[in-house]
């Protein structure tokens, strides 16, 4: 039953955005009764019903009654937050000497007080929209970033090769083999059975190619008589115990890195296509960058190297051919004491965009349920980001246009930043920094996906509207919403930069 709301998700997500959207939002309560039913119940014996199903989808839609909502709970996390910026700065002394403000100046317990409320919104929001844009451009992007990478460092797909036994060009075409193979099984959405190999022929799928591809990405159910055994019910109960209870509705979706369920006698369920598709990068970051496993360091610089490049020499060209620059590093710059500056520059006729790109803002616990630790550590790391924009406003004299601070991370990170962004509003943040307008953050996916219909001066003009207009607008004299401020001028990249990589059976 879960998956079957799933797949009706991913049938449905070129549909009109406001349906996907209530769609998705019971994507992603299905996802979690699934991996919660991985427990089992002792105390069953029936079969749940469609209705049973349907009761607990409501009570995740119930959640203003949830703990997480009590005024003391937020009190208290606001608390945490505050204390562990402190912490931070303390045990980072000599990176934030050298910060031209503090966030433990800006962020008080009085401000983390006055705006935790929305704490809850956030990660409500959050965890109903996960997995919004385009699902095929994560896959081409990945492959994408894999030539990259393999440019500095070939050893790595030969031992990948060793590993999975597919090329990096034959692995990936399983991605929509694997969907469509689990479409195709009419209501039993999601099972794929190798039992049935004459049919997988049929479709031109090769069973040898697909059986490596998932059973190298797929884990049992639950193992009953070995605890310690890997099992989708062991990770969800060590996430669940690692938080306190108002924290555990929003656990981490474990699809994400292992999106099949082994059933056994060959047979394996797709439980949701969405979270294959977006599990592509994790799938590499654990299958190919695995000689970097005990360094995490060298590792997170692989990808963060990566990134760069596919800015510099593939997106960026795309959208802004004739008015980007990579800004170099300046050791020497006496106005900049750390020497770091931001990545990118973009010169444009309405505005300038400053680009600094993190590789991770956020582990995945702080991204499935915004704990105070991992809060406290991700408005740390987005200052950090906006303070090398701020020296680079002031390297280049940056003061004839509206400039734009834009955090680039490679995983989705807009909802934790709404907070950074209610809190600096009511203080000189931006002047003191010499900024106009507060920093943007997107993720890699969020930012290709928001400038597909738009061209990149649309959607700066787009930006500084919304910097300029208050947080919530009033719907007009017919209670209708306000119209949106600047219409998209359907100029916009259209993924033309990633039109080399045609996944099969799409």
């Amino acid at each position: 039953m879960g998956a079957n709301i799933c797949w009706r998700n991913w049938e449905s997500w070129k549909s009109d955005p406001c349906k996907w959207v209530e769609s998705n939002a019971l994507r992603n309560y299905a996802i979690r009764l699934i991996l919660l039913a991985s427990a089992g119940n002792i105390h069953r014996d029936q079969e749940i019903i469609p209705e049973e199903f349907d009761s607990l989808i409501q009570v995740y839609f119930g959640w203003p009654n949830h703990t997480i909502s009590d005024k003391n709970l937020l009190k208290k996390e606001s608390e945490e937050i505050v204390n562990n910026i402190a912490k931070y700065e303390k045990n980072h002394i000599n990176k934030v000497r050298n910060w031209t403000i503090k966030p433990s100046d800006f962020i008080t317990k009085e401000k983390v007080r006055r705006h935790s409320p929305g704490l809850f919104c956030q990660r409500s929001a959050a965890f109903q929209n996960s997995g919004f844009g385009n699902p095929i451009s994560r896959i081409q992007r990945t492959i994408k970033l894999l030539e990259i990478i393999h440019q500095s460092h070939p050893l790595i797909l030969e031992l990948f090769y060793q590993r999975a036994g597919l090329s990096t060009q034959v692995y990936f075409n399983q991605f929509m083999s694997a969907i469509e193979w689990g479409k195709s099984n009419g209501e039993q959405w999601g099972l794929i059975d190798f039992s049935r190999d004459k049919e997988l022929e049929d479709q031109g799928i090769t069973q040898e190619n697909l059986e490596k591809f998932i059973s190298l990405n797929s884990l049992p159910f639950n193992l009953s008589t070995k605890k310690d055994s890997q099992c989708f019910w062991t990770k969800v109960e060590r996430s669940i115990e690692t938080v306190s209870e108002p924290y555990q509705p929003f656990f981490y979706n474990y699809f994400l890195d292992i999106p099949f369920i082994y059933l056994g006698k060959q047979k394996y369920c797709l439980p949701d296509p969405l979270s294959l598709s977006e599990s592509c990068w994790n799938q590499i970051n654990t299958n190919i960058l695995t000689p970097y496993e005990e360094n995490r360091k060298k590792r997170d610089g692989i990808l963060s190297d990566a990134v760069e490049t596919y800015l510099e020499t593939v997106f960026l060209p795309q959208i802004a051919p004739t008015s980007f620059e990579r800004i170099p590093v300046d050791e020497t710059d006496s106005i900049n004491k750390a020497g770091k500056r931001a990545d990118f520059l973009i010169c444009l006729p309405n505005a300038y965009i400053i680009i600094e790109c993190k590789n991770s803002l956020m582990s995945p616990d702080t991204s499935a349920c915004f704990h105070p630790e991992g809060l406290a550590n991700f408005y740390m790391r987005f200052h950090e980001a906006t303070e090398q924009i701020s020296a680079t406003v002031r390297a280049y004299n940056l003061k004839d246009k509206p400039v734009i601070p834009l955090v680039l991370s490679f995983y989705d990170a807009i909802r934790p930043s709404q907070m950074f962004e209610f809190m600096i509003e009511e203080t000189n943040y931006c002047s003191e920094l010499g900024l106009t307008m507060p920093p943007v953050i997107r993720s890699l996916h969020e930012f290709e996906y928001f400038t597909e219909n738009r061209s990149l001066e649309n959607w700066a003009e787009l930006i500084i509207c919304q910097a300029k207009q208050p947080r919530f607008v009033p719907p007009d004299e017919r209670g209708q919403p306000q119209p949106h401020p600047v219409p998209r001028d359907n100029r916009g990249h259209e993924y033309k930069h990633l039109a080399d990589y045609k996944l099969w059976l799409f």
